[in-house]
């Protein structure tokens, strides 16, 4: 995403005074921006609870990847 969004700066400035598709390049622009930044956002959410185990399951579960299967099985 990082790529084709500096590859849209280098289209938008080769088109000079060509507005209507300097505005269209601009939207692309966004749209990548906000993806990316939903993406960071997702990853972070996603490392931090990945993290967070509760203190009553840390001794049963020996695989915090198949949680539910332990819980089960308790």
């Amino acid at each position: 995403l990082f790529i084709q969004y500096n590859v849209l700066d280098r289209a938008i400035l080769k088109l000079e005074n060509n507005f209507n598709d300097i505005l269209e390049l601009k939207q692309i622009q966004l749209d990548l921006k906000y993806k990316m930044f939903s993406i960071i956002k997702d990853e972070e959410e996603y490392n931090s609870q990945k993290h967070e185990k509760p203190l009553s399951m840390v001794n049963t579960c020996s695989d915090w990847n198949n949680i539910e299967q332990d819980d089960f099985a308790n």
